[in-house]
């Protein structure tokens, strides 16, 4: 937990606007533990149907591009979408969309120059930013990330990810990580989806920079269980990513991918000359597009496993993102952040490290020394 800087600042931040009442009555629904599969027949989706809070997953039928399976699984050897729904006690579900990729689309990986090596990985941590365009506060906690970005020591062990909210660029996935990270007043900083370490504006752009520098020094206090190599391709209609986890602590752990974009030009309510810009339309940064796993957004399991990894095994992961679907303006813009999330004893799960890959690119596994 990252202790304040200055217990005594007046904090002011920004209420999102306000949003649709949740539904409430007999409502079926079905999700799945992810919504990109690679259709090698091997590579397999979860599905849980829920009436209101009761699970119903073994009493309900599954119908998959309208044909009744007899099962809550899925896997494919054709590449296309597939349309998902359930029916159960008179009741239908929504309609979820399934993404089989052909394997020839992701891309190869970068060699490991210590493949036997499983133990001083470099660590980054994922700094999640909730933000708007309509948030009078936001551009104090803007600058204050544009400084540390510029200034700090840690500039390099970071992996931005900007979630907005009730704009013209936010997304389910900003949302989802804003309300699984209690971020409820904006502009806020939450450090490996930990609601435990989320802090609100703190006054001024030097002094969020401060805070956030030593918000991530203290993650950075604790090393990486797991190392993460990664590779991304797009065609102009998928980005696809192709990755690859060391395990180097025995653990249950979860894996997820998101795309963000930066350069989106929008107006920014508060973005003043007083406070360093030239024009309050800005360019938006490390937008959060879309997430491989929208529940939990912590990530679907490591390699389908429920149980621990043990120290020296690996595992490939994939996913792949409709850029159309994600609202993407430039895929030259647009990177995947890709991050392994451990549980801890009260199996809650943190990001226990990061790494960010952009198209046509290769990371390799890094290691701290």
């Amino acid at each position: 937990m990252v202790t304040a800087l200055i217990a005594t600042i007046i904090v002011a931040s920004c209420t999102p606007q306000s949003e649709e009442d949740i539904i409430s009555g007999d409502t079926l629904t079905i999700s799945a533990d992810k919504k990109q599969l690679i259709a090698d027949g091997i590579d397999q989706v979860s599905f849980t149907i829920t009436l209101d809070a009761e699970d119903v997953t073994d009493k309900a039928d599954i119908y998959i591009n309208n044909v009744k399976t007899n099962t809550t699984t899925f896997t494919t050897s054709t590449a296309g979408n597939y349309e998902v729904y359930a029916s159960y006690a008179g009741k239908l579900s929504n309609k979820i969309i399934l993404k089989a990729a052909g394997p020839n689309l992701f891309p190869e990986l970068a060699a490991d120059s210590q493949e036997n090596r499983f133990e001083g990985f470099r660590r980054r941590v994922l700094v999640t930013e909730a933000t708007g365009t309509w948030c009078q506060y936001c551009p104090y906690m803007i600058k204050g990330l544009e400084t540390f970005e510029e200034s700090s020591k840690h500039k390099n062990d970071v992996v931005i990810v900007a979630a907005h909210v009730g704009d013209a660029i936010s997304s389910v996935a900003s949302e989802k990580v804003g309300n699984y990270c209690n971020m409820k007043s904006y502009p806020s900083c939450a450090y490996n989806l930990d609601k435990s370490t989320v802090h609100s504006n703190m006054g001024a752009a030097s002094v969020n920079a401060q805070y956030i520098n030593n918000a991530v020094a203290a993650e950075m206090s604790e090393p990486a269980s797991v190392g993460i190599a990664a590779s991304v391709a797009e065609d102009g209609v998928t980005m696809a990513v192709r990755a690859k986890i060391k395990i180097g602590k025995t653990g249950k752990y979860r894996i997820n991918a998101f795309l963000i974009e930066n350069g989106l030009m929008y107006y920014q309510t508060g973005a003043t000359p007083s406070l360093g810009f030239e024009s309050p339309t800005i360019a938006h940064n490390h937008v959060l597009r879309a997430a491989a796993c929208e529940n939990p957004i912590t990530g679907s399991l490591l390699g389908e496993r429920s149980d621990s990894w043990e120290v020296g095994e690996t595992v490939e992961y994939y996913a792949t993102f409709d850029m159309a679907d994600c609202d993407v303006t430039s895929a030259e813009n647009c990177s995947v952040v890709v991050f392994v999330t451990m549980a801890n004893a009260y199996d809650r799960y943190y990001v226990n490290n990061v790494i960010t890959c952009s198209p046509e690119e290769q990371v390799s596994f890094e290691y701290s020394r």
